[in-house]
């Protein structure tokens, strides 16, 4: 789902979860971590830095996503929403062919392996940064914004192995614990604005919107 690189602007999001999503959330997440940790005992699929915590930031980005695209309009039965089931399998969102991969970390990286795996599927990496206390509810979101997997072949990137410095702004000590590969000119703007990727989603399944005409008084 491709279109030229834009400079995005940041935006904010209050935490659109229902009292029915913050219970899957606090339920999926034990399962994903138990999930986790048998397949860490195979090697097989896991990730090694997955925790309680980290499944719920994730589910929150998630199911933030999945609001939103409600919200802007988009029909419930063209999502197929595979993350809320916390199975590791799969992507986070699909619409149609379009697979959706939404990050919580606000890190624009991907270890190697995802990137190939995102290759493979052509898929489009969401960036969300949301922070948690231990407290769904009152959770941060925030919406930064998209890139297409191939930005990570087209755009400046750099490769960072554990411990690597990744300075921001914010945070100039930085450093990845993992293999990431680091969009790092991206992370400044957030990404490619979300209005471009939702107007995309909607062109692609036919969605026409809705213009608002001035009304004028013929004399």
């Amino acid at each position: 789902m491709g279109s030229s690189p834009t400079p995005a602007t940041k935006q904010f999001i209050m935490n659109t979860l229902t009292d029915k999503q913050t219970k899957e959330i606090q339920i999926g997440a034990k399962k994903a971590v138990e999930l986790n940790k048998k397949r860490q005992q195979t090697g097989r699929n896991a990730y090694k830095h997955n925790n309680q915590s980290s499944a719920i930031r994730g589910a929150i980005a998630e199911y933030s996503f999945y609001n939103l695209l409600i919200k802007e309009g988009i029909p419930e039965d063209k999502i197929k929403f595979e993350a809320r089931h916390f199975s590791n399998k799969g992507s986070d969102i699909q619409i149609e062919d379009q697979i959706f991969e939404i990050k919580a970390n606000a890190w624009h990286s991907l270890a190697p392996s995802h990137k190939e795996k995102y290759k493979r599927n052509n898929a489009v990496v969401v960036w969300y940064d949301v922070i948690y206390r231990g407290n769904i509810k009152t959770a941060t979101v925030k919406l930064l914004g998209w890139n297409d997997i191939h930005d990570f072949d087209k755009l400046k990137t750099k490769v960072l192995k554990p411990n690597d410095l990744c300075p921001t702004p914010e945070n100039p000590s930085r450093r990845t614990c993992a293999n990431n590969i680091w969009l790092y000119e991206e992370e400044k703007t957030g990404g490619r604005p979300i209005s471009i990727l939702i107007k995309l989603i909607k062109d692609k399944l036919g969605i026409v919107e809705e213009r608002q005409f001035e009304k004028v008084q013929l004399i």
